[in-house]
C-alpha cells in the first residue's frame, strides 16, 4: 500500500513541476529557472509514479513466488521418495515431509518394513495395511505439471500480483493529475480573454476583432482619444507635441543611495525610457508612479522642458507603482508595452495628463491605440513576462536605493523628494521656473498612504 501511496506522490510532484515550468512566461513573476536536470526529475517522477502505483507490492510478491518455485524445484531434485501430499523428495530416514508436515511414511505393523502411508498392503509381506487420507492441496500450492514443490499462484482477479482495483485506481488518479494540470495552466498561464495578433498589427495597420463584440476598425488611431469620455473612464487627451521617443542607450550610473547609509550601487539604464539627447547637460533618473498626482506634476513640468530643451534636459523613466494604488502597475505595464513601439513618452504624456485619475483596462487599450499601438499587439504584450520584469527590476533598484517615496529625481547625482518644482528647476538650470504651488502634502510612502491623517498637523 505505501508504494502506491508514494507513487501518488510522485506523480503529483512531478505534474506540478511541470506546469509551474509551463505557466512561468505568463504569471510567475520570479525567472523559473528549469533546465534539463528539473526536466528529467519531473519525468522520472512521474514514470515511477506510475509504475509504483499499477503494480504495488506485486513485483515482491513475485519475487517471494520465484523463490518457493526454486526452493520446491530443489526438492524435487534431492533422492529419495516423494510426499504423497505435496510431492516433496523425503529422504529414507525421514517419516514427516519437512515441506508440509505430512506423515508420510508409517512402519508395518506385521514385518516392521517402513512404508508409504498412503499404500494399502505392505510391499514386504503383502500384508493389508489401512490407508492414511492425505489433506487437500491449499490453492496456492498447486503444484504445474513440469514443476515439483509448491508453486505461487496470485489470488483471483488478479494477474502477476496486480489487482483491477489497483489499475482503475491508478487510471482514476491519472486523469484527476491531468484535469488539475490543465486548470492550474489555464488559471496561471492563460489570460481569460482570447489575444490576437493580427499578421497587419506589426505594422499598426487597420484591425478588427474577430472575436465577441467587434472594436471600430483602428484606421485612426490619433482620433480614438475622442471617444474615451465614460462615466467610468475619463478622457485621456491626445498629446499636443508629437516628437519621437528614444531610448536610453547602454550604459550605468554609479551614486549612493538615497540615506547615504551604504556604498555605492552601479545600475544599469539600458531598459529604460529615456527622452533628451544622449549627450544633455543635466540627466534626471525618475522614480514615479501614474497614479500619483505629484508624480504627474513634477512628470508634466520636466517632460515638457526636456521636449524644449533637449539638449539641456534628459529623463530616464523607473517606475515604482505603490501597492496602495491599484491601477498604478497596470498603467506601468500598459506604458512598457507601448515602449516596445516607441511611443512611450506619448502614451505616459496623455496618462501624465490625467493628474492621477487613471482609466480602467479598456481606457488604456484606448490610450495606446491612440499612441499608434494596434488592441491585438498590444493585449499580447501584456501577458508577457518580459514586460512585468522590467518594471520588477526598477522596483528592486529602488529597494537598493532605499527609494519609498514618488516623485523621487536622481538628478546628476543629486536626490530630490517630493514635488518642489523650484529645487528641481534650479538643479535643471531652468531660467524661468513654474510658478509656486500652494503648501504641498508630503509625498506618498509605502508606510503611511492609507493613512488619511498623514502629512496634517494634529497637534494644534
Amino acid at each position: 500500500m505505501w508504494t502506491r501511496v508514494r507513487g501518488f506522490f510522485a506523480v503529483i510532484g512531478g505534474s506540478l513541476a511541470i506546469a509551474l515550468v509551463l505557466s512561468s512566461n505568463e504569471i510567475v513573476k520570479v525567472e523559473f529557472k528549469y533546465g534539463w536536470f528539473g526536466w528529467v526529475v519531473s519525468v522520472g517522477c512521474i514514470v515511477w509514479g506510475v509504475y509504483a502505483m499499477i503494480t504495488g507490492d506485486g513485483p515482491k510478491k513475485a519475487a517471494a513466488a520465484a523463490a518457493a518455485e526454486q526452493a520446491a524445484r530443489a526438492r524435487a531434485a534431492a533422492p529419495g521418495e516423494r510426499c504423497p501430499r505435496c510431492a516433496a523428495a523425503i529422504p529414507d530416514s525421514v517419516a514427516t515431509c519437512t515441506s508440509c508436515g505430512f506423515p508420510a511414511r508409517r512402519p508395518c505393523p506385521t514385518c516392521g518394513k517402513v512404508v508409504s502411508s498412503l499404500a494399502a498392503e505392505c510391499p514386504n509381506c503383502t500384508a493389508p495395511l489401512v490407508p492414511t487420507a492425505a489433506p487437500p492441496v491449499p490453492a496456492a500450492e498447486t503444484m504445474p505439471a513440469s514443476v515439483s514443490g509448491p508453486v505461487f499462484v496470485p489470488a483471483s482477479g488478479t494477474a502477476g500480483g496486480v489487482s483491477r482495483k489497483a489499475v482503475i485506481a491508478t487510471v482514476a488518479v491519472l486523469a484527476g493529475v491531468a484535469v488539475l494540470a490543465v486548470a492550474l495552466w489555464a488559471l496561471f498561464g492563460m489570460r481569460s480573454e482570447s489575444r490576437e495578433v493580427p499578421a497587419a498589427a506589426a505594422a499598426y495597420g487597420a484591425y478588427t476583432s474577430t472575436t465577441g463584440t467587434p472594436r471600430a476598425t483602428e484606421t485612426a488611431p490619433q482620433a480614438a482619444v475622442a471617444e474615451l469620455a465614460s462615466p467610468v473612464a475619463p478622457a485621456i487627451p491626445a498629446p499636443t507635441v508629437d516628437l519621437p521617443s528614444t531610448v536610453a542607450e547602454p550604459e550605468s550610473m554609479t551614486v549612493r543611495t538615497l540615506s547615504g547609509e551604504s556604498s555605492d550601487i552601479t545600475f544599469s539604464l539600458a531598459d529604460s525610457p529615456a527622452l533628451g539627447d544622449a549627450g544633455a547637460l543635466h540627466t534626471v533618473v525618475a522614480f514615479v508612479d501614474f497614479q500619483c498626482r505629484h508624480s504627474a506634476k513634477v512628470m508634466r513640468y520636466l517632460i515638457e522642458y526636456a521636449r524644449t530643451h533637449p539638449d539641456r534636459l534628459r529623463i530616464i523613466h523607473k517606475d515604482l507603482p505603490l501597492e496602495s494604488h491599484r491601477r498604478a502597475r497596470p498603467a506601468a505595464t500598459a506604458a512598457r508595452v507601448v515602449q516596445d513601439h516607441g511611443r512611450f513618452w506619448d502614451f505616459a504624456s496623455a496618462l501624465w495628463a490625467l493628474d492621477g485619475r487613471l482609466p480602467d483596462d479598456d481606457g488604456l487599450a484606448d490610450a495606446a491605440a491612440a499612441a499608434g499601438v494596434g488592441t491585438g499587439v498590444f493585449e499580447a504584450g501584456l501577458g508577457l513576462y518580459a514586460t512585468r520584469s522590467r518594471i520588477e527590476d526598477d522596483e528592486r533598484l529602488a529597494r537598493g536605493l532605499r527609494v519609498g517615496n514618488t516623485p523621487t529625481l536622481l538628478i546628476d547625482g543629486q536626490w530630490i523628494e517630493g514635488a518642489r518644482l523650484d529645487r528641481i528647476a534650479e538643479a535643471i538650470g531652468d531660467p524661468n521656473p513654474p510658478p509656486a504651488a500652494a503648501p504641498r502634502r508630503p509625498a506618498a510612502r509605502r508606510s503611511d498612504i492609507d493613512d488619511p491623517l498623514a502629512g496634517i498637523d494634529i497637534t494644534r
